[in-house]
């Protein structure tokens, strides 16, 4: 029988690689399966649930690359949204996920929004299906100049619509995956933070920040305007990542999702060992456990979601709980971090397996 030795204190944010993760997202869940069937809550429309496409893409160098399947962001109708670990108030967010086109892009005129950040309408005690419509770092897919081949990425502070020719990338190809970076950084003072986009061919020098993005960084207050361009304000707080869908002409693929506050698009980092909004006292019990199993007690009641991940990421248990017994039996040996999910509340803790 093997021992299981579980910590249960809390990961502070100076983890094991320097580097703290508010969201892992590599849709390791099987294909066709729906994203607000996994961790993802819906906000807007009812209709065509947001899906796992069947394969994920690979970018050589990324830290998300090649793991599990990704999401297939082609149609009209429902919009997801997943929680961070917990806000970021100060600093930068930087949100890095692959992007291909699953098929030539049809999308018209400006193209569709199907990436921003999320700030709930109740930033205490948030609902997650109210998010604050005025969404910050909107990432659009445009047509390119060949239509058949070609694609844009642009992006725009807030603004849903209307988007500047200086706020649109240079054509890219359809055939190729790219990596993006969203950086949101926040500034001192009103109407002045900035979001700037960064994208990577396979290739590119990825290890450090590049001094200029490929678009940004732009402001809520653009100097000149048009008269439909909704100015928007400072977030304040980022609590989310969206997928939108807006049209069938979209045909995204979205994969490996890491929301951080540096850059390091590299290292695997660990989770944020925050409860998000709301205290729960987690046991887990016996130590060392007995037959492979051990109990998972909180104090808060209702299911226990729980994702058991190892050192890069990668999750190898995922399953719900209505009792308290976790089965271990097919664990392999190793340190990993058991997140438990009860209501509102998110503990994460290290788990040793010898």
């Amino acid at each position: 029988m093997r021992k299981i030795y579980l910590f249960i204190t809390l990961i502070s944010t100076s983890c094991f690689f320097g580097q703290t993760n508010y969201l892992v997202e590599n849709f390791d869940y099987p294909a066709a399966a729906l994203l607000s069937a996994n961790g993802w809550y819906i906000h807007s429309a009812t209709a065509n649930s947001t899906a796992v496409n069947n394969g994920g893409l690979t970018w050589t160098g990324y830290i998300g690359s090649g793991v599990g399947n990704a999401a297939l962001v082609n149609n009209t109708g429902v919009d997801v949204n997943k929680p961070l670990a917990g806000n970021i108030t100060d600093g930068a967010a930087y949100a890095s996920f692959l992007f291909k086109p699953s098929a030539a892009i049809t999308s018209t005129g400006t193209g569709d929004y199907f990436f921003h950040f999320v700030k709930y309408s109740n930033e205490t005690t948030p609902v997650y299906t109210a998010t604050n419509t005025s969404y910050r770092g909107r990432v659009f897919v445009i047509q390119g100049t060949n239509t058949a081949t070609q694609f844009k990425l642009g992006l725009n502070f807030n603004a849903s619509a209307y988007i500047a020719p200086s706020n649109v990338t240079a054509d890219l190809d359809i055939t190729k995956t790219y990596l993006v970076v969203v950086k949101y950084k926040f500034n001192t003072g009103d109407f002045n933070d900035e979001v700037s986009l960064f994208v990577f061919a396979e290739g590119d020098a990825i290890s450090t920040e590049p001094a200029t993005p490929t678009l940004g960084p732009f402001t809520a207050t653009p100097a000149s305007p048009p008269a439909a361009l909704p100015l928007g304000d400072d977030a304040g707080t980022i609590q989310g990542v969206a997928l939108r869908q807006a049209t069938l002409g979209q045909n995204a693929i979205v994969d490996g999702i890491y929301v951080r506050k540096v850059w390091n698009l590299t290292s695997p980092g660990t989770a944020l060992s925050v409860d998000k909004f709301e205290k729960n006292t987690l046991k887990v019990y016996p130590n060392p456990a007995q037959n492979n199993r051990v109990s998972i007690y909180s104090s808060i009641a209702g299911e226990k979601e729980i994702t058991l991940t190892d050192m890069s990421g990668k999750v190898v248990l995922k399953k719900t709980m209505t009792s308290d017994e976790l089965d271990l039996t097919t664990v392999n040996k190793g340190v990993y971090l058991l997140q438990t999910k009860v209501g509102a509340a998110t503990t994460t803790t290290k788990l040793i397996v010898n």
